[in-house]
């Protein structure tokens, strides 16, 4: 299963969340639902503890190894 976003650092002075998603897709669902989120994740660690999201770019999507290509593509064309 795909990991939606991952939590890419707490500023403790300003209470905010930083968020990279896996695509902008998510990126797109997280700016939507910044309130119910931040409601979710105050309700676990504490009252308060996050006041606002800051969503960044989406992840650098990573190409196979050039080897591990080539590899399948001699494999796979037999």
């Amino acid at each position: 299963m795909a990991v939606a976003a991952v939590a890419a650092r707490f500023d403790a002075t300003t209470r905010t969340l930083h968020l990279r998603p896996a695509t902008p897709a998510y990126r797109t669902q997280l700016t939507l639902h910044q309130k119910q989120i931040i409601a979710k994740v105050n309700n676990m660690v504490g009252p308060d503890t996050v006041r606002q999201l800051e969503i960044l770019r989406p992840a650098a999507l990573t190409s196979p190894h050039p080897s591990r290509a080539q590899q399948c593509s001699d494999t796979c064309a037999r």
